[in-house]
């Protein structure tokens, strides 16, 4: 056997080893409504980004131009899965963000003793001045986050941290 036989052999056993590996994930995929067009387009975006970062390993230009050429694909393409990661990118973290901030409103709600009993437990807030209820807006003040008082509300009530009771 001659060594492009090696070759096609080593190649061939790769992409099943990729096959193998995909074909646990499936069963999610189709789970999570993952069209075959959702597959190419990761599987487009992720070698373009691993040719990118082995070109920039070995000091070779990675430019949209030059990876386009190599993995061929237009600049055009190279350069929407490069804006649409960066999208991505700042989705997840502006949701990290928010993940924070309202692990911090509820750290304070549950430590603070101007917001819960001595044993942790939070106090009701009142969202406008009544009694001696604290204000929930003295809450997110005191908790030191960018949260305005709308989304808080939003987040807590959706994931059943909170409930809303009228007067």
């Amino acid at each position: 056997m001659d060594s492009a036989g090696v070759i096609d052999d080593e190649r061939t056993a790769l992409l099943e080893a990729i096959e193998e590996a995909l074909r646990p994930l499936m069963r999610a995929a189709f789970a999570y409504g993952v069209s075959y067009q959702d597959l190419v387009e990761v599987v487009r975006a992720l070698y373009i980004f691993a040719l990118r970062e082995r070109n920039e390993l070995q000091g070779r230009p990675a430019d949209p131009t030059r990876l386009g050429m190599m993995a061929g694909v237009t600049r055009r393409e190279v350069v929407k899965l490069v804006v649409t990661r960066q999208e991505r990118e700042q989705q997840r973290q502006l949701v990290l963000k928010r993940i924070d901030q309202i692990s911090l409103l509820l750290g304070r709600w549950h430590d603070d003793p101007g917001f819960s009993t001595p044993y942790g437990a939070p106090l009701d807030l009142s969202l406008q001045p009544e009694g001696s209820f604290r204000l929930f807006d003295d809450l997110i003040r005191a908790s030191g986050t960018e949260l305005d008082r709308d989304t808080a509300l939003d987040v807590l009530l959706t994931n059943r941290c909170a409930e809303l009771h009228a007067g």
